[in-house]
């Protein structure tokens, strides 16, 4: 029948052969479904059929493994340079990549039933024994460290920022350089930095400043009242134990000295009803003259206009409704009408007491 049996004497096929068989060159199949198979035999010993190469994972149990070489994954991984390269995205799905061990991997946490330290991440931890670090490496020729993350011990866990050193983080947050933080929309958004070093976002650490600074440079309180020396009962209240207490207005000893304090309700000046302006009072000291005879006053007035509503003057003189320019040589000068309603006193008077007065003017003088 055209039939060759090896250790058989009614072969069942071509070539039947009982018992084991070696062939030192590769063994081709023609008229499989396919065209063409090749013969194989993998890592195991067992004999298959493949239709390209013969397979080099090696099977132990239901599990594979392959230990010669470098794996390929996708139509850019051909030529694999690393042990396992993916030419693609890879899904694991709610598990974890594990770095040595279990204390060490990233994974994705969420609820429900993958909570992280019972929190609902609902996203990507990178985690750490007792902490980590994202560091950067240029083909392992230049290495740094960006962030360093560690934990201490129960409840003191720490960040640094820049910081290589690892032991020198002291603080909950250590930035070694400059940190900007732009967008603080929220009124009253605060950020306090204490003596150590810490920084607190939206709380105020016992012993910080209060004070907000802003771009232009100033600086302001953004809470109720400021005490100094006392617990105050106004917006601004200071209190001095031993005397005082004192305030000092100073403007430097060139040009115009000029110190005022100012008043300004927010209600709208009776001659101007859309303009404020004019509402503003202040209280205030201005220095004019020369060196060699100085004439310095207080005065009270409104903001910005030309003529003081009361002075008093270096030499005790008292003008009212004088131009600023102006200074009187009386120990009251009133730049204006003036109305008594009771009798005025004079010890003595010399000259023309009426001098430049109008017709009908009356002064009475009794009989001391």
């Amino acid at each position: 029948n055209g039939r060759i049996g090896i250790g058989i004497e009614n072969p069942t096929a071509k070539l039947d052969v009982a018992g084991n068989a070696r062939i030192s060159g590769p063994l081709t199949l023609v008229g499989l479904s396919s065209g063409i198979a090749n013969l194989g035999i993998n890592a195991n010993g067992e004999v298959i059929t493949v239709n390209s190469a013969v397979s080099q994972w090696i099977t132990n149990g239901s599990d594979i493994y392959y230990n010669s070489g470098n794996v390929g994954i996708g139509a850019g991984a051909t030529t694999p340079a690393e042990q396992l390269v993916v030419d693609g995205n890879i899904q694991i799905g709610a598990h974890d990549i594990i770095l040595t061990d279990k204390n060490h991997g990233f994974g994705w946490y969420g609820l429900p039933g993958r909570a992280f330290a019972g929190q609902d991440i609902n996203g990507p931890v990178l985690y750490g024994n007792s902490g980590g670090a994202l560091g950067i490496n240029n083909a392992f020729t230049s290495l740094d460290v960006s962030l360093i993350w560690q934990r201490l011990g129960v409840g003191d866990n720490r960040v640094s920022i820049n910081n290589p050193n690892k032991a020198d983080v002291t603080a909950t947050l250590d930035v070694n350089g400059n940190a900007r933080i732009r967008n603080l929309s929220v009124a009253g958004a605060l950020l306090t930095v204490d003596g150590l070093g810490n920084i607190g976002i939206g709380t105020m650490p016992s012993g910080t400043s209060q004070w907000v600074t802003t771009t232009s440079g100033n600086i302001y309180f953004p809470g109720n009242r400021i005490g100094i020396g006392t617990d105050p009962q106004h917006d601004l209240h200071i209190y001095n134990q031993a005397g005082g207490p004192y305030v000092r207005l100073q403007t430097p000893f060139t040009g115009l000295l000029f110190s005022a304090i100012e008043f300004q309700t927010g209600i709208y000046d009776a001659a101007s009803p859309t303009d404020r302006t004019d509402a503003i009072w202040q209280i205030g000291f201005v220095q004019q003259g020369t060196v060699s005879a100085p004439e310095d006053r207080i005065y009270f007035g409104r903001s910005g206009l030309s003529s003081t509503d009361m002075g008093i003057y270096r030499d005790g003189n008292v003008g009212i409704g004088i131009i600023n320019t102006w200074f009187p040589n009386e120990r009251l000068t009133v730049q204006g009408n003036a109305s008594i309603t009771g009798i005025g006193y004079f010890s003595s008077i010399s000259g023309l007491a009426l001098n430049g007065a109008a017709a009908g003017s009356v002064v009475t003088v009794d009989g001391a």
